[in-house]
């Protein structure tokens, strides 16, 4: 026969304690119990509170700083040494962290040690025993660069990469502005203009020479051979308008401050990629066959036709065009 025994009457723990192994314990920091409660109920978060808190009224909030479950842990920085752990032997982190700006959170234990951290973003790692408290750090706005203060540039110039340059020829500006203006077509303008009023017409071309030129907006491109850039030649010096005076194969040139461009290609176009004087040679017109005219035709109206030769007193024929003769010769001879 085997002796009923008694239950025994479980254990009555006063608030702040729960049934342990060895009798009532007390709760750990952060938790609490009533009377007669069979474990510790956490603090809401992000509360705390001292071991042995018997009731929820005793769990409070720290100002600056978010109580998070376990040991801190993470952040941008979580291979330095445990999140930038540092352990010491008392319970003050929290006044060392609260006056060190580059302390991120702090845990304390026991009331025996406590530790501080360095990692920003660092939060507990769940391990019930502790609890971190993450500071809560000021909101950073992003760093930006000052702008820059606008270059005002006198008239004739605007602001370049190396401070205000001279607007180039055929182009204008007034004090302050941004770039250079062309001038309206078919005006040009020196090298410096200060407005629109210093664009001036083209006086027409003394063709007497046989070599005139027209000035327009652009680099020289296009035409009938518009390979390397319409026949380009680059020199750097300003003499590109003699070499093309005295080059009968040179179709054009143009000029920047320091430097010049001789371009080959018969009726180039231009772009407006490059702002300089675009000068574009013009070919002398041929007059219509069979007119002819004198040196220094100035229009079509100034061709005529040839008189036909009186041949009444010798019966000698004119050679045909494209043969020639000798005097006494018999006969026309071709031209090679």
């Amino acid at each position: 026969m085997v002796k009923i025994l008694p239950e025994a009457e479980p254990e009555i723990c006063d608030a702040g304690y729960y049934p342990g192994e060895d009798g009532c314990t007390i709760c750990e920091e952060n938790f609490y119990s009533l009377e007669g409660a069979d474990s510790c109920t956490p603090c809401p978060q992000p509360l705390i509170s001292a071991s042995g808190a018997t009731s929820e009224d005793e769990c409070y909030e720290v100002e600056g700083y978010v109580a998070t479950v376990g040991a801190c842990r993470g952040g941008e920085a979580p291979e330095d040494s445990y999140a930038g752990l540092e352990n010491f032997k008392d319970t003050l982190c929290k006044e060392r962290c609260d006056t060190d700006d580059s302390c991120t959170g702090y845990l304390v234990k026991d009331n025996a040690w406590c530790e501080t951290y360095s990692s920003v973003g660092n939060t507990g790692d769940g391990n019930t025993e502790f609890t971190c408290m993450v500071k809560i750090l000021p909101e950073t706005e992003p760093e930006t660069e000052p702008e820059p203060e606008p270059v005002i540039c006198e008239a004739g110039y605007y602001p370049g990469e190396d401070g205000c340059t001279i607007c180039e020829e055929n182009t204008y500006s007034l004090e302050g502005a941004d770039s250079c203006t062309p001038c309206p077509q078919p005006l040009i303008s020196a090298a410096g203009a200060t407005s629109e009023d210093q664009c001036y017409e083209q006086e027409e071309p003394d063709l007497s020479d046989g070599i005139a030129y027209e000035a327009t907006v652009g680099a020289c491109r296009g035409g009938e051979t518009p390979e390397n850039n319409a026949g380009l030649e680059l020199f750097y010096d300003t003499d590109c308008k003699a070499r093309c005076d005295a080059d009968e194969s040179c179709t054009g040139y143009v000029t920047g401050n320091t430097w010049c461009e001789t371009y080959s290609s018969v009726g180039k176009d231009t772009t407006l990629e490059k702002m300089a004087v675009l000068s574009v040679k013009r070919i002398p017109t041929v007059c219509p066959q069979p007119l002819i005219s004198a040196a220094g035709a100035t229009s079509e109206d100034q061709c005529y036709e040839q008189e036909e030769p009186d041949l009444s007193d010798g019966g000698c024929t004119i050679c045909e065009e494209n043969f020639y003769s000798l005097e006494g010769a018999d006969s026309c001879t071709p031209c090679p």
